[in-house]
């Protein structure tokens, strides 16, 4: 990568700032666009409700002519937006009904620069504190596919539509976002913001006019007798079909003019870049990520995006015998001890159809004696389907790594699916969205996007959207997860009730002996018969775990005689504080289910399971024979509850094992619950209440 320094203007002062060269454009969401009716993802021209820079029909100017110099692209929340190219961030700010802008200037190879608006994100407000901590701010150098934010579903900031408004002007400077040299950030015709290369305002009753901006010649203007106010011809700015003036570009032409050469596979080092603890071997390539099962105690890092397509069938790093007990930075610098010179990257399209080890991942086992570190990887488009045979007895899989023991894992993440089929049914796995087996180690700033699945073998595994097992199995440390999350559904089916221990299926964790705070799951979670499930948790136990400022908001549905909770399905011996739960929860025929948990306690006694300062909305359902309650299915001996509540009218349960029934207007009076402690909790009118750390 090329850097080049060059003049630029901020407020009518010139200065010389050093901005990246770009190497090429990307598209900024996962899958690229198409104005074809019917697509998956959609731009402007074939939705209607969504604003594009000209009509194709008639190479038209958009209604909005200089209003909307941009395509708007039909993704949904919480689509991920990713930077197209290299640059410099000048804007990162959130603007009323705009939602988060980002303003980003590309130097091109010919010394030219054009620079990429991004609108319509979700609100760093509104976001957990570990995406929030993923944003760019104003001022910092910014690399191609590098994390901007997520598509927003505030309609008060999308104008009710969830889309991404991009686009690309050509030239070095936004005069939207911030003043030009002369300062003018205002037309004077229009007194509307500028807008850099057009201007829009009535000539007459239902006639726009759109004049070169700054003023040039006499427009052509023709009247569009069929739909006046929203369309003009405007050919003699027209260049050729579906081409602008200098002044503009069609986002999808330009990106797909100036498309990054797939260097991914290259092993060419692209930029000086080092690793940031100062040391270590920086990756360029697949091949070179291979080569670290060759050295496990060593210390590595990214150097670019790393896509393993061409790997077919990954092998796993490490395993269980001979773990990866060095260090794994996804990050590189081009200066160690400046925090802001370093960039994130990803690694691609990881996959893995077969399998013969126990631990199956993109590392097999992390950390050991000598513990092991791996911090700020982000995995996408992770495909994981294999059968586990009798060879295999309890695999663990994750898409990062399918166990970790005695190590430290830390602002990673993974997206994509992950299927594992059961061959014998007196096996059993772990599974996680991000590691399969969580042992004795920290897991921290970290989530997990990804559709996980079990089908076949015994009820005596954990499968989770983040986690499968968390748990304790030597005295100390225990094990932790925070600030963490998981959105992908978690399915298991046709597993083998009749084994003596049942499965924990959770949508953070399957079962849990770790402390976990400061997290949630979204993702629906639905299991088989004789299963213990949560919307959190499936099983709270291993007496040294806990549950604290965390939360759930997915449906968590079990079959026949299965245990079910909103946020856990058996809080066995651990507590659980300061918690909550939105989704619903439903069991089947024989089952117990409950708005929060469906048992607390009850495993023995006394071992410590409690529920305090804790609530529960979701609606509760269950099958016939079955026990149901708005908060509690059952509260087993040894079980505990202080200050905890349902709501009696969206839980559809006017009684409980436990706790006390509030109306949903008493939980948005504005005022908390008695016994929850306002340092951690928050309140406002028309809303339940909130966990400090969520933000406003």
């Amino acid at each position: 990568m090329a850097w080049a320094a060059f003049e630029c203007f901020k407020s009518g002062t010139a200065y010389t700032q050093t901005i990246p060269v770009a190497d090429g454009f990307q598209f900024p969401v996962a899958a690229d666009w198409d104005c074809t009716p019917g697509q998956k993802v959609r731009c402007a021209q074939s939705v209607g409700t969504y604003y594009s820079l000209i009509d194709p029909k008639n190479n038209r100017l958009h209604a909005f002519c200089g209003d909307h110099l941009a395509e708007d692209i039909a993704v949904p929340y919480p689509t991920e937006v990713h930077a197209i190219a290299d640059g410099y961030v000048w804007v990162a700010k959130w603007k009323k009904t705009l939602g988060f802008v980002i303003d980003i200037e590309h130097r091109l190879p010919d010394g030219t620069s054009v620079t990429s608006v991004y609108m319509h994100l979700k609100n760093p407000q509104e976001l957990d504190t570990v995406t929030r901590a993923r944003l760019p701010h104003a001022g910092k150098m910014i690399h191609r596919d590098e994390f901007l934010g997520v598509v927003t579903d505030n309609p008060n900031d999308n104008f009710g539509h969830e889309h991404l408004h991009l686009g690309i002007r050509n030239e070095g400077v936004s005069g939207y976002h911030r003043p030009l040299a002369s300062g003018a950030a205002v037309d004077p015709r229009t007194n509307a913001p500028y807008y850099v290369g057009y201007s829009t305002h009535f000539v007459a009753p239902r006639i726009r006019r759109c004049d070169a901006n700054p003023p040039g010649p006499p427009t052509n203007l023709l009247k569009d007798e069929a739909n006046p106010d929203h369309e003009l011809i405007v050919s003699d700015w027209l260049q050729s079909p579906l081409q602008l003036t200098a002044r503009q570009v069609l986002p999808r032409q330009f990106i797909e003019a100036h498309l990054a050469p797939d260097a991914s596979s290259s092993c060419e080092a692209t930029a000086a870049v080092s690793c940031p603890s100062g040391s270590g071997k920086v990756l360029w390539c697949a091949d070179q990520l291979d080569q670290v099962r060759n050295d496990l105690t060593a210390s590595y890092c990214l150097g670019k995006n790393v896509d393993l397509s061409s790997i077919p069938n990954w092998t796993p790093l490490g395993d269980e015998n001979a773990a990866f007990t060095g260090n794994f930075d996804g990050s590189s610098c081009s200066s160690p001890s400046d925090p802001q010179s370093c960039t994130g990257h990803t690694i691609s399209n990881l996959t893995i159809n077969s399998a013969t080890g126990r631990m199956i991942g993109l590392f097999g086992q992390i950390g050991g004696q000598s513990g092991g570190t791996v911090k700020n990887v982000g995995l996408t488009n992770v495909n994981i389907a294999v059968t586990v045979n009798a060879q295999a007895t309890y695999p663990s899989v994750g898409g990062l790594a399918g166990g970790v023991s005695s190590g430290t894992v830390s602002n990673s993440s993974a997206a994509g699916k992950i299927a594992v089929n059961i061959a014998t049914s007196n096996n059993a796995a772990n599974i996680g969205g991000l590691i399969g087996n969580l042992d004795t180690s920290g897991l921290s700033a970290s989530f997990a996007n990804v559709a996980v699945s079990i089908t076949g073998g015994t009820t005596g595994g954990s499968t989770g959207g983040l986690v499968g097992l968390a748990c304790c199995y030597t005295i100390s440390p225990r094990s932790s997860i925070t600030d963490s999350r998981a959105t992908g559904a978690v399915i298991a089916l046709s597993l083998d009730d009749t084994v003596l221990y049942a499965a924990g299926i959770g949508g953070l964790v399957g079962t849990n002996g770790a402390r976990i705070l400061r997290s949630y799951a979204t993702g629906n979670v639905t299991s088989d018969s004789g299963t213990i499930t949560g919307g959190l948790v499936g099983i709270a136990a291993f007496d040294r775990g806990e549950i604290n400022q965390s939360f759930a908001t997915g449906s968590a549905s079990g079959g026949p005689r299965s245990r079910v909770g909103g946020l856990v399905g058996w809080v066995y011996d651990v507590p659980v504080t300061d918690s909550y739960s939105l989704g619903n929860a439903s069991a089947g025929d024989g089952g117990i289910v409950g708005g929060f948990a469906g048992q607390n306690g009850g495993g023995c006694s006394p071992c410590g399971a409690s529920i305090v300062t804790s609530y529960a909305t979701g609606h509760v359902t269950a099958g016939i024979n079955s026990t149901a309650g708005g908060l509690l299915g059952i509260n087993g001996s040894g079980g505990f509850l202080t200050n905890a509540y349902w709501d009696l009218l969206t839980t559809g349960q006017s009684s409980s094992a436990g706790g006390m029934g509030l109306t949903t207007a008493q939980f948005q009076s504005g005022s908390l619950p008695n016994g929850f402690d306002p340092l951690v909790w928050s309140a406002s009118p028309g809303q339940y209440p909130k966990l400090k750390w969520q933000g406003p």
